[in-house]
């Protein structure tokens, strides 16, 4: 029973992630011909990464309509990817 609800859990969140519902931060990744702009949520970026903990919690962060705006050029948008998926869900796909 527990397994299924773990799963069901897990499931919401990708589908969050998917669907980008509800997002407060955007997250620009990349360079030109390689970005991607991410929307996501605070909240599960907050408690799943110190990382972005201390992104989001400093006070010079920039902010445009009430979102968080974060710009990390030094990553692809498919590493990202992958990244978030983790963060969101607890699984990775190493391919």
């Amino acid at each position: 029973m527990s397994y299924k609800f773990e799963s069901d859990v897990i499931k919401a969140l990708e589908e969050i992630l998917k669907t980008e519902t509800d997002y407060n931060v955007i997250l620009q990744v990349g360079k030109e011909h390689d970005f991607k702009e991410f929307h996501l949520h605070s909240i599960i970026l907050r408690f799943r990464s110190e990382y972005f903990n201390e992104i989001l919690s400093s006070e010079n962060i920039e902010k445009k309509d009430g979102k968080y705006i974060i710009k990390k050029q030094n990553i692809t948008p498919q590493a990202f990817d992958a990244i978030l998926k983790y963060l969101y869900t607890g699984h990775i796909n190493i391919n």
